[in-house]
């Protein structure tokens, strides 16, 4: 069992000059989340001395996150955009781990499972993008973003400290084609990166039960993605994309098994690279009159490579992804949402996974003037998402089944409120790369 709590400051000022057609905004963040969570176990052991182990765990954690960011844009022509920016950042966790072995005289501390960590993380941000007409029927946008990364992370009651400090440039390149009003092509090169969660780098040790648990890597690095793109648009409705993307120090999860005791770690690991290539196409569709529907595929390989144990493991794998999502208007005014979709057998760093299917339903009834709206909505209807998986490599073999308590029923219940005719609430959400990583959004 546990709790979470969450507070958040926001604030946001922008002005507009009109006569000069330049723009700044400004946005200062604060969000507090508190979190504890408590667990028990009960091992029981059958043997020539049958006896019952019992454990305890008392977790509790904080992230406190600073966010001040400001943007500038600025009309350098009729046609042309100049777009600037600054970010600052600060993410300061804690984490507190007290593991007991329960006894009848008294709960007994267990050191060598207990830790407190605390992380500190600064990020320092600037971009700069223009965007401008090439000719008649070619519109540029190119970017240049530069990060900054320092974080420091340290084991309260051990040693332990690792440090990290790392400056990178991410550009962006966005051309677009219009060919005729109903048909666009979109050419997309980039280069992003993507931090490993808090958490991850938490070098606690999570009980799972006596022969397996998972670690955290303070030493995990983050994962940098180059990819390319060619959208094509029809009709303002109609897509269908190609990628190709390769990621280098891809982190994924990593079972490694002790044969001695025959006990299994699994921790976050960054793996040599991830190459993908898929197409995607994106279609909705009128079935009928009140029958509407939008339509998802995705097909492509994924090829994972890595250095595991002084040994190159290769894990490829041809997906295929379709998914689809429909919206029927039936008598009294009663809507019908479904969703359906299939996911063939797929990889992910070392893992392959079997295909599954699953559907989602619901009903939405909007009565008192359309104030009040209820909903019915079930979720996994015949309960098959589970997942499946596997990993083998240097004769070890792991096999496992989760699922992770998706089936559901929920009824929803929605009053809008409304103060004159032009009444329209404003809520700006809040959602920062930090908020992210902490897990809270």
């Amino acid at each position: 069992d546990g709790w979470n709590t969450s507070a958040s400051l926001h604030l946001h000022y922008n002005r507009q000059w009109d006569s000069t057609g330049t723009n700044l905004t400004v946005n200062i963040d604060y969000i507090d989340l508190g979190n504890q969570t408590k667990a028990r176990y009960v091992n029981m052991y059958t043997s020539a001395d049958n006896f019952t182990q019992v454990l305890r765990t008392n977790n509790p954690g904080f992230y406190d996150i600073y966010s001040a960011n400001i943007d500038l844009s600025k009309e350098i022509s009729k046609k042309s955009q100049l777009e600037m920016g600054l970010k600052a950042s600060q993410i300061l966790s804690g984490d507190e781990l007290n593991f007991y072995s329960v006894n009848p005289l008294g709960d007994e501390f267990d050191a060598s499972r207990s830790n407190n960590y605390r992380y500190q993380e600064n990020i320092f941000a600037g971009y700069l993008n223009i965007m401008t007409p090439i000719g008649k029927v070619l519109r540029l946008q190119a970017g240049l973003r530069a990060e900054e990364t320092i974080g420091k992370g340290e084991s309260v009651i051990g040693t332990d400290v690792s440090s990290k400090r790392y400056l990178d440039l991410f550009p962006s390149l966005l051309l677009t084609q219009t060919v005729s009003d109903q048909y666009q092509i979109a050419y997309n090169i980039s280069r992003r990166i993507d931090r490993p969660n808090y958490r991850s780098l938490n070098p606690f040790i999570f009980y799972q039960d006596p022969y397996s648990w998972a670690e955290g890597n303070p030493s995990l690095r983050p994962q940098y993605t180059n990819s390319f793109q060619i959208t094509q648009t029809l009709r303002r409705s109609y897509s269908f994309m190609v990628n190709y993307s390769t990621t280098r120090d891809f982190f994924a999860e990593v079972p490694q098994q002790n044969t001695v005791d025959n006990t299994t770690v699994y921790q976050e690991r960054n793996i040599d690279k991830v190459q993908d290539f898929s197409a995607t196409l994106i279609a909705p569709l009128k079935m009928a009159n009140g029958w509407e529907s939008n339509n998802n595929i995705v097909a492509g390989i994924q090829n994972n490579h890595l250095l595991l144990q002084e040994q190159e493991l290769k894990n490829d794998q041809w997906f295929l992804t379709v998914q689809t999502n429909h919206t029927i208007l039936l008598p009294w005014n009663i809507q019908m949402q479904t969703t359906a979709a299939y996911s063939s057998p797929s990889t992910f760093g070392i893992y392959r996974f079997k295909s599954q299917w699953w559907m989602d339903a619901g009903i939405k009834k909007s009565v008192a003037n359309k104030k009040l709206d209820i909903t019915l909505a079930s979720t996994d209807i015949f309960r098959t998402r589970e997942i499946h998986g596997d990993a083998s490599y240097n004769s070890n073999r792991f096999n496992f089944v989760n699922y992770f308590m998706m089936r559901s029923i929920k009824l929803n219940l929605r009053y809008n409120f409304q103060k004159g005719q032009n009444f329209k609430a404003k809520n700006k959400k809040t959602t920062l790369e930090e908020l992210n990583r902490a897990g809270a959004q």
